[in-house]
């Protein structure tokens, strides 16, 4: 998603219904505290779940939309589903 720009570095991601923020590095990593964490990690540990589909419960902060959503979007228009 950063490469298509959907989602840039320093952008900011919530797991949904917390207060925990993460941020988008250039790496594609979420960096928490002084942690880089895949997204899939990042969101488990923040809703203490053993598996997650962190795409539908990752929101970006500066949408206030679903990775999933943000991605969909983009697919349909750029024609890509």
């Amino acid at each position: 998603m950063i490469i298509w720009g959907v989602v840039q570095p320093g952008d900011i991601i919530t797991p949904k219904n917390t207060d925990i923020k993460g941020t988008v590095l250039e790496n594609g990593l979420i960096k928490y505290g002084q942690e880089e964490k895949s997204l899939s990690l990042f969101v488990k540990e923040a809703l203490g779940w053993s598996s997650v589909k962190p795409y539908i419960l990752a929101i970006h902060e500066q949408t206030n939309k679903s990775l999933s959503q943000i991605r969909i979007e983009y697919m349909e228009k750029n024609n890509m589903i």
